[in-house]
């Protein structure tokens, strides 16, 4: 292929003969020429973009980066969350355990302390049983010769931690049922106690106690002939503090010809006795007196032969023998 053109300058024609090699190579330099120019260009781009600002370069790269630990750290701050809410819930579980047998703790000290005490009352309520089952001659003995025995139990181990709270919960319930069982025995103590101490059960006399003149038929000392005595008589000197042998109320406190000074107290459940022959009356009509209250010194007053006291005990309107309720000479 030929290609003509004429020159301005010296209108003289000229023809350049192509060829498809020519035309072959010609593209190819052009190609070249092309890439070489556009690396050229991208080379100028790099540098003049790594002289305004590196980050440029690499932004596409820190950026996936940045990506890949915001969301590790994200992942690490929800399981820090997690793990702190279960922490705090274990501590609350915790916390609410140790005071839930804090709780059970005190529940177990006040029954304690409540058994306590239950049994010092008990022991006060023994004391006052023995007193008043006691004759005063004995009172001032001691036991002798213990007698100990009974089967071998050995002591319980001491629980673990984990036995802890069952082993709390039973001895809170076996605690509380000790209590009531307690309760209700002393309960039923105080109500005998209380019948017992106003009824005519003890010695009216603690000092040298000797009965000079029993319950029945006997020889009057003063008409010697046959008569029925219808009491005790205690041998006591002049003066001799005179109890009362249960509590009550006087029924009377004064004079009588055959009785001298005497008091009579009424018991109840149809119990009266009668004190004879005082030389003083510590007591009015109509006072309430107490368990073993001194009432009155004895004396030779009224129908007597010389110092003593003369003890009654009444029974629905008749004298019975003092010595089958009288603690002491109960026979």
């Amino acid at each position: 292929m030929q290609i003509f053109w004429v020159s301005s300058s010296v209108g003289e024609i000229k023809s350049v003969n192509l060829t498809k090699k020519t035309l072959a190579m010609w593209l190819i330099v052009a190609t070249m020429a092309l890439i070489s120019f556009g690396i050229i260009v991208e080379y100028v781009r790099a540098r003049l973009a790594l002289r305004i600002d590196f980050s440029l370069t690499s932004e596409p790269v820190n950026l996936h980066r940045t990506t890949k630990v915001e969301s590790l750290q994200n992942e690490i701050a929800n399981l820090n969350k997690l793990y702190h809410a279960r922490l705090a819930e274990a501590r609350k579980q915790a916390d609410a355990t140790q005071q839930a047998m804090k709780d059970r703790l005190i529940q177990i000290q006040r029954q304690a302390d409540i058994s306590f005490q239950k049994v010092k009352e008990l022991e006060v309520a023994n004391r006052k049983l023995t007193a008043i089952a006691t004759p005063p001659a004995l009172l001032n003995e001691k036991q002798k010769n213990t007698g100990l025995g009974g089967p071998f139990r050995p002591e319980p181990k001491t629980p673990t931690g984990a036995d802890l709270p069952v082993v709390l919960e039973e001895t809170l319930e076996e605690l509380t049922q000790r209590n009531q069982f307690i309760i209700e025995s002393a309960a039923r103590w105080d109500q005998q106690i209380a019948w017992l101490i106003h009824k005519p059960i003890t010695i009216p006399v603690n000092n040298n106690v000797f009965v000079s003149s029993p319950f029945g038929t006997r020889i009057d000392p003063i008409t010697n002939s046959l008569s029925r005595h219808t009491g005790l008589d205690f041998q006591a000197s002049a003066g001799t503090p005179i109890f009362s042998s249960g509590a009550g109320v006087v029924e009377k406190a004064g004079w009588d010809p055959e009785y001298g000074n005497e008091v009579l107290i009424n018991h109840g459940d149809g119990f009266i006795t009668r004190y004879a022959h005082a030389s003083q009356l510590l007591v009015k009509t109509g006072d309430s007196v107490e368990y073993q209250q001194l009432i009155a010194k004895s004396g030779s007053t009224g129908r007597t032969t010389g110092p003593h006291l003369h003890f009654e005990v009444i029974k629905d309107s008749k004298a019975i023998d003092p010595s089958k309720v009288l603690i002491g000479l109960s026979r």
